[in-house]
Formats: C-alpha cells, sequence, structure tokens
C-alpha cells in the first residue's frame, strides 16, 4: 500500500490529527519561517509528538526557493544549519535531508545546483543529501550522482516523472486541510523514503543469508548492525589467531606495483622463499586472486557470529592501518 503523507510550513499538526486524517508522515522543514510563518521550523517538542503518534518525519531545508544558486558554500552553510536542527528535534544519523530547488530550474542553472548539493554532501555525506524539485533538475541530480534521494513535484515537470524518485508531491490532487493547516500532499514511491520516527527501523536492513558452497544450510548475519567498535573486540585477535589466510593481509597491505612484486615473485630480490611462513610468504597471483574472490562471496564465522566480506576488511583494514 502506497503510504500517504503532508507538508507544510503554515502550522504545527498535532500527531494524533495527523494520524486520524489517514496520513502516515509528514515532511518537515528544518528552517524559519521568520514573521511570517512562525510555525515553519520543526521543533524538538513537535517531533517528540509525531514519534508518540507513529508519525514518520522527513528531514526539509528550504529558506528561499533558488537558495541552491548559492552554489556550493551555500550548501555547505545550509547543510550545517539542517544538520544541527536535524538533530536538534531528535533526527537519528543515518537519515537524509531534502534540500529544495523550488523553482523552475534551467538546465544552466543544473552547475549551481549540483554544486550546491555537492556542499552539502561534504558536510553530512552524500548518502544523506536528497533534493527536492520539479522532474527536470531532479533528475539531472540523479544522473550527475549529486543526490542519492529524490522527491519530486508535479510542479514545472510537463507531466513527467522519474522513476528514480523516492516521494512525490502530488500538485494536482490540490491540498489537504488537516489540523485548520493547508498541506499540500505526498505519496511515497519506496518503502525506505528517508522517513525516522520510534516505529519505522532507520538501520541498516541485515545482509540476507548465503547458502555457503559446501551445501550447508544458509546462515544469517546475526551481527550485521553490531557497531564497529563491538566487532572489533570480539575479534580481538584476528591477527593473531590468523583465521584469515595472510595472503589477503598481502593483497591489503599492496599500495604499490613494485610491492606486488616483492609479495609475488618467488624470485624478486630479497622475497621469501616459497615454505616461509607469516604476512610475507610468497604465492602466486592466482592463489592470492582465488584467496579473494573466496572471501568475496563467502561468510567467515568468528566466535559464534558471521561476517560478510564487507565487515571483515573494514576489521582488517583497521588493524592494519590501511589509509592511515
Amino acid at each position: 500500500m502506497t503510504l500517504q503523507g503532508l507538508d507544510y510550513a503554515g502550522g504545527i499538526i498535532g500527531g494524533g490529527t495527523v494520524v486520524a486524517s489517514g496520513y502516515a508522515f509528514v515532511c518537515r522543514y528544518l528552517s524559519d519561517g521568520g514573521s511570517t510563518l512562525p510555525n515553519k521550523k520543526l521543533t524538538p517538542s513537535e517531533a517528540a509528538d509525531l514519534q508518540a503518534n507513529g508519525v514518520g518525519i522527513v528531514s526539509n531545508w528550504e529558506t528561499t526557493a533558488d537558495m541552491m544558486l548559492g552554489g556550493y558554500q551555500q550548501g555547505v552553510v545550509d547543510a550545517q544549519r539542517a544538520w544541527a536542527q536535524h538533530k536538534a528535534c531528535g533526527g537519528p544519523d543515518g537519515r537524509p535531508i531534502y534540500f529544495s530547488a523550488d523553482f523552475d530550474a534551467t538546465p544552466a542553472q543544473q552547475a549551481q545546483i549540483d554544486d550546491y548539493l555537492r556542499g552539502a554532501a561534504s558536510v553530512i555525506g552524500f548518502a544523506q543529501v536528497g533534493i527536492y524539485g520539479g522532474y527536470w533538475p531532479v533528475s539531472r541530480a540523479l544522473s550527475n550522482g549529486t543526490a542519492a534521494w529524490a522527491w519530486q513535484t508535479q510542479a514545472w515537470s510537463g507531466g513527467n516523472q522519474d522513476s528514480r524518485i523516492n516521494l512525490l508531491q502530488n500538485n494536482n490532487a490540490g491540498y489537504a486541510y488537516v489540523g485548520g493547516v493547508q498541506c499540500d500532499l505526498n505519496q511515497a514511491l519506496t518503502a525506505d523514503f528517508g522517513q525516522w520516527n520510534a516505529a519505522v527501523p532507520t538501520t541498516p536492513p541485515v545482509t540476507p543469508p548465503v547458502t555457503p558452497p559446501t551445501g550447508e544450510p544458509p546462515v544469517s548475519n546475526p551481527n550485521a548492525n553490531a557497531s564497529p567498535q563491538s566487532v572489533a573486540d570480539s575479534l580481538d585477535g584476528i591477527l593473531d589467531g590468523k583465521p584469515l589466510d595472510y595472503r589477503v593481509v598481502d593483497m591489503l597491505r599492496v599500495r604499490q606495483l613494485g610491492d606486488i612484486a616483492s609479495n609475488t615473485d618467488p624470485n624478486a630480490p630479497g622475497a621469501p622463499g616459497p615454505n616461509a611462513e607469516g604476512p610475507n610468504r610468497s604465492t602466486s597471483v592466482f592463489d592470492q586472486v582465488k584467496t579473494l574472490a573466496d572471501v568475496l562471496t563467502g561468510r567467515w564465522e568468528i566466535n559464534g557470529k558471521f561476517y560478510d566480506f564487507g565487515e571483515l576488511l573494514y576489521l582488517v583494514a583497521v588493524k592494519l592501518g590501511v589509509g592511515s
């Protein structure tokens, strides 16, 4: 079932009224409306009430309609302010903020819009940057890789709708008046559209089970959502205990082509013999690649917990100091 939601700036609507009116979420501004729209900005108390009633909240930032034309630096400033208010209202990490291009943006203005979004990403991370706007700027931002989330309005869209969007503002349906407040109507087109509240989990989904090549029963990943520190603690002896082949460690340490020769060619100057033990043991490129392929497609059980390649790569990189 498609979830229906509201966005509004002219007042505060109680969470119970939102639910009783048949709506599941609200898109609320993090920016101030000044004297003309004193209730535009989401407040901590309002957010708490919405959450208490199970209403999803979507964070949005808009000061002026064409604020994105300020480019990269404006994106930096706005993202800093938006994130501060998002957190003040109880917004969790990992949830996006939609930045508004609330005007009929031309192709010539897209460079400034993209730069604005890049500036925002430099503060909160690309994965949390969303764009609100008509079909054209939204579509171009998605194609240009400057927005990870998209909320399209039917305004300035010429009947077009991008298939990649998360939210659609249904201007053609007119306004709704909920709790005496004029509201725009919205539809959620994806299960996760950036909402946050007490009822909807915002942690990443558990990695799907993978059937081991040995024909053993599939295993789940009970530790997929554990913190990096807790996972690191459980793997405290990963290198000393040698559960991970040293050939993989060798490849993670390789940073220059010259290192590859010394690690893979037993005849290279200074290379250890084929029977050497420890992390400098030489082996063929084929064997190293095969080992990496096994790691990429397999799962590893350590201390009764299962880890996929991404989790292991992070932990091994931390222990080896890669990138430091």
